[in-house]
């Protein structure tokens, strides 16, 4: 069995793909043709220029790269070095690397990332009711201030900042059920959600923040990738607990969101 077909059985146990949206592109999305036999994985949220880099440099080159979100999603009309994401996967191909993509079967598995991103309100010993997709709420047992909620959302992500909309700024915002939903989260919060008093996701639409806020939701936004790159480690322990001895999976140290506050 080859090494992309190992790590793929393995995934499949953790998230099974079965569970992934119907508009997702999840999966063995590259299989090297001449693919490199190190029993070596890297994480990553997305397959950017700098992970690619890293990849090629290290002295043991990763036979298989785990990218969370699908580099290949809409249609791929060609395949030439004029554009970063074609280069990147012709040179994955030409190095011996495949790509796998969990992303969505990820989220909506037990134990995946919206559970994990659920975490962030143990301290209020919250508890977590699992939608069959795209989310779930978090019900406390007594209300609590927005400024604690989000002292907690930073510190469960390692952020230094989020953002929050309220439909009473001005006054004193307590919730007690939180629906969340991990990368962008608008439309699942806003068909599956609404008996909540707080959404939480990375980002949503214009459009879709203004709705929440005129029909009385706080929202809070933490940016798209910081509400998921915080599973990697859990990932990381869960694929090695599958693959067994002998294996490496390293977290990507060069992955990262990509804006910053200044």
């Amino acid at each position: 069995m080859s090494v992309i077909q190992q790590v793929a059985r393995a995934m499949e146990r953790i998230a099974p793909l079965s569970l992934a949206e119907s508009w997702d592109n999840v999966g063995i999305l590259l299989e090297a043709v001449k693919p490199l036999t190190s029993q070596r994985v890297l994480l990553t949220i997305d397959l950017t220029p700098p992970v690619l880099a890293s990849a090629l440099s290290h002295p043991n080159p990763p036979s298989t790269i785990i990218s969370y979100h699908p580099p290949i999603f809409a249609p791929l009309k060609s395949l030439t070095h004029r554009t970063p994401l074609q280069h990147t996967l012709l040179s994955l191909a030409r190095e011996g690397i495949s790509v796998y993509t969990p992303h969505t079967a990820l989220d909506n598995t037990d134990q995946g990332v919206n559970w994990w991103l659920a975490q962030a309100f143990q301290p209020f010993r919250g508890r977590w009711e699992k939608w069959e997709r795209g989310g779930g709420v978090v019900h406390l047992p007594r209300p609590v201030g927005m400024r604690e909620v989000v002292q907690e959302v930073k510190r469960h992500l390692g952020v230094q900042t989020v953002n929050v909309g309220t439909s009473n700024p001005e006054g004193t915002v307590q919730v007690q059920r939180i629906a969340l939903c991990a990368g962008s989260g608008g439309t699942s919060l806003a068909e599956q959600g609404g008996e909540a008093d707080c959404w939480l996701t990375g980002e949503m639409g214009h459009h879709e923040l203004l709705a929440a806020l005129a029909s009385g939701k706080t929202v809070i936004l933490c940016g798209h990738t910081n509400t998921e790159r915080g599973y990697l480690p859990l990932l990381r322990e869960k694929l090695l607990g599958e693959l067994g001895q002998g294996w490496e999976v390293d977290v990507s140290e060069v992955d990262g969101h990509p804006l910053t506050v200044q």
